[in-house]
């Protein structure tokens, strides 16, 4: 889990599993207009989803398609970009 994120699961992807990877998180704080995002770990956005608010009591997700996973370097972080709480 990258910035904002509490915890994601699963916690580990092995390469070459799934065609799709899902990922299911929670928040740590209120907050609306967030932009979620998950890196790998050179830096570079793989995934970008915007939603009007999210909440703690809301489990959230972001899904992965293959050909998104095939390039990736290093660890992947789900983290969010706040617009206002």
């Amino acid at each position: 889990p990258g910035s904002g994120i509490r915890y994601t699961v699963p916690q580990r992807y092995t390469p070459g599993e799934d065609a799709e990877f899902r990922i299911f998180f929670r928040v740590a704080d209120n907050a609306r207009n967030v932009t979620f995002k998950i890196c790998d770990g050179e830096g570079n956005v793989l995934l970008s989803k915007k939603k009007p608010s999210a909440a703690p009591g809301e489990m959230e997700s972001l899904t992965l398609t293959s050909d998104k996973l095939i390039n990736v370097r290093g660890p992947l972080t789900v983290s969010w970009e706040l617009g206002s709480r």
